[in-house]
Formats: structure tokens, C-alpha cells, sequence
């Protein structure tokens, strides 16, 4: 961690690292965006730049995904753009295509949350928290953008969409495809969501369920990360909480460990940001 720049330089075409996609694009200026990087031949030795600053708590999963924490930009005041590429730990050869970040000024955030918080205040309005400390969650959370605002992930295939139940049984100790994390836990009752999954033995033919319907988009990365768009909860008026979990297409097999996703009810939601605007 630190604020000095590392000396750079292209990898060569048999050693690039290369990120393709980010969870979040967007976030604070003071930092803690929660943030995956997917991407090809990722080694456990590289830093993860934001501009000129390493990024903190940068973790290697696999060749396809790190994971990190997006540093301060320096300047609270200032809202501004910065690219996130890889650089060697060992070489300090970078990655060639940097992809965009999105930095906040918080004068702007801070004045806005405070004037949508004394207009819930007087209507009686609780404010539902849209934050996560995990990746798409937090950027939600900071105001940075709605979490049907983050870029979806292009689907690879659509692993089936809908309202209806599918039969569950518990998968063999051999056969176990679990998830460890979510990059977002929470996001409105309407869907939009984008959420990566992180865990172990994922296979192409995996749907992701959120309760019992299928998630939208589901796209197979790697063995440890999916991808996909959440459902609607099938009730915009009735803040709920829901159990993720795959399924196999095939067999209709399960995994034993689900994780929790949280809808948000979209009447208090729209009440707030109705009164957000009025007041701004």
C-alpha cells in the first residue's frame, strides 16, 4: 500500500495478465470499494494499480479472478476517473488494457445522503442501506450508482429464467459445487442486480437460485467464479431476505451451504429517493 508509483512496463504477449471485467466500477474517494477483477493468466504476485496507487487487501483466487480493495484516490474533494491495470510484484510488467474507475467526491455524496436523511426524517421514512462491504454492495452503499446500474456482465449463456420451483436434492460429498462468497448481497425487489459468484467446483451447467427462481445471465467463468443478474423477489412492496444456491441443470442437485441475498422493498426506496430530490 502506498502512494508511489511503480515503475511499468508491458508484459510481453506470452505473459500478459489481462483484466476483463470489474465488479464495481465506481466508488468514494476515500476508498473501500470492495472490487473482482475478472480476468486471463492471473499470478498470485500481482498488484492490483488504481492509477498509480496499489490497491489493499489484493487476494488471488484463480488464473480468471483477484479480488481487492479499492485505495483513497487522494482527494476527497475531487471526483475524477482513474485506470486499474496489473502490474508484476517480480518484473513490474503491466497489463495492457486498463479498464476505468469511477472516483466519488464526497462533499457532493455527504450533502446529498444528508439532505435525503432529514427528508426521510420528517416523512418517517427509515433509509434501507444499500451497502455491502463486498464488492457491488459497497459501491451501492457509498451512493456511487444503483445496483441496476453497474455493468451487467455479458452472459455467456442464459442458464434459465422464470418463476418456477425446481426440485432440490442434496449433492454427493464428491459432487459438492459450493458458493463462499457474493460480490453483492443485497439490491431492490425489482432485480437488475449484478452479482458474481465466488466458491469451489462450479461447472458449466450450474443455475443459480435465488430462493427458488432462477437467476438471469448465469455465465460460467471459471471453476471458481459465476456470474449472473439477480431475479425479481416477486413482490416490489415487501422487503425480504432469500437463500442463494446452485442447482445442476442436469440433475437437479444442490449445493448444502446457501448464502443469504437481501431484497430491498422499492416503496420505501422510491420514497427516499423522491425525497432526496425534493430536497436537493
Amino acid at each position: 500500500e502506498g502512494d508511489a508509483a511503480l515503475p511499468i512496463s508491458p508484459l510481453s504477449p506470452s505473459e500478459v495478465a489481462e483484466v476483463g471485467r470489474l465488479s464495481c466500477d465506481r466508488g468514494p474517494c476515500t476508498g473501500g470499494t470492495a472490487v473482482w477483477l475478472q480476468g486471463e493468466h492471473f499470478t498470485p504476485e500481482l498488484l492490483v494499480l488504481f492509477g498509480d496507487v496499489p490497491a489493499k487487501e489484493v487476494s488471488y483466487v484463480c488464473p480468471e479472478l483477484l479480488t481487492c480493495v479499492a485505495p483513497p484516490s487522494g482527494d476527497d474533494e475531487r471526483s475524477r476517473t482513474v485506470d486499474v491495470r496489473l502490474v508484476s510484484a517480480v518484473s513490474g510488467r503491466a497489463s495492457r488494457r486498463p479498464l476505468p474507475f469511477h472516483y466519488r467526491a464526497q462533499s457532493a455524496a455527504s450533502s446529498a445522503s444528508a439532505a435525503a436523511a432529514a427528508a426521510a426524517a420528517a416523512a418517517g421514512v427509515s433509509l434501507g442501506g444499500m451497502g455491502a462491504s463486498v464488492a457491488l454492495g459497497a459501491a451501492a452503499a457509498s451512493g456511487a450508482a444503483p445496483s441496476g446500474d453497474v455493468p451487467r456482465p455479458p452472459s455467456l449463456r442464459s442458464c434459465g429464467e422464470g418463476d418456477a420451483g425446481l426440485p432440490i436434492s442434496p449433492l454427493s460429498p464428491s459432487e459438492v459445487a459450493e458458493v463462499g462468497r457474493l460480490s453483492c448481497d443485497r439490491g431492490p425487489c425489482t432485480g437488475g442486480t449484478a452479482v458474481w459468484l465466488q466458491g469451489e467446483h462450479f461447472t458449466p451447467e450450474l443455475l443459480v437460485l435465488f430462493g427458488d427462481v432462477p437467476a438471469k445471465e448465469v455465465s460460467y467463468v471459471c471453476p471458481e467464479l459465476l456470474t449472473c443478474v439477480a431475479p425479481p423477489s416477486g413482490d416490489d412492496e415487501r422487503s425480504r431476505t432469500v437463500d442463494v444456491r446452485l442447482v445442476s441443470a442436469v440433475s437437479g442437485r444442490a449445493s448444502r451451504r446457501p448464502l443469504p441475498f437481501h431484497y430491498r422493498a422499492q416503496s420505501a426506496a422510491s420514497s427516499a429517493s423522491a425525497a432526496a430530490a425534493a430536497a436537493a
